[in-house]
């Protein structure tokens, strides 16, 4: 048996800093990817919304023949002096992804498919009333000019009841 423990105190003392350290660095990591995750989602719930946005900007303003309307880079043509419609989409870091429409680049981009019967369930008279139906495209981008933006795609198909 030994009498002598002078230093055994400085030594398990030095054993619980260490483990104490450890336990800190562990759970600094795991807070700082807490906090990229949380960051992550709030930038994809932010794209999700602008493109939604879109998607609802197009069904109120989806025009009565045309065949395509591009969200990124046209005008409201109703409305002679208005801006850009990805102006009135786009709000602080939400924005739509660039796009130049092309047949292969269908991204913000309204489609017009063509007049049709009445989608079943409307409860509207199929013989007075008729769909023009569409195609919306749109995608979404938080934050904007970033290189990690979140970007989020939707498609929606639209039918727009008008009379016949």
């Amino acid at each position: 048996m030994i009498h002598n423990e002078k230093g055994s105190a400085l030594i398990i003392s030095i054993l619980l800093l260490a483990t104490m350290s450890i336990l800190g660095i562990i759970l600094i990591s795991s807070s700082t990817t807490e906090i990229q995750l949380s960051g992550n989602y709030r930038n994809s719930q932010n794209s999700f919304y602008v493109a939604d946005r879109a998607i609802e900007y197009a069904m109120q303003s989806a025009s009565d023949g045309s065949d395509v309307v591009d969200l990124y880079n046209d005008q409201n043509t109703s409305l002679p002096g208005t801006p850009l419609h990805r102006d009135m989409i786009a709000s602080g870091q939400e924005d739509l992804e660039a796009s130049v429409y092309s047949a292969t680049d269908d991204r913000n981009s309204i489609t017009y498919l063509g007049e049709g019967e009445l989608p079943p369930g409307t409860g509207d008279d199929p013989q007075f009333f008729k769909a023009r139906n569409y195609a919306i495209n749109t995608v979404g981008v938080f934050p904007v000019n970033t290189p990690n933006a979140a970007r989020t795609e939707l498609r929606s198909q639209y039918a727009k009841k008008v009379p016949k």
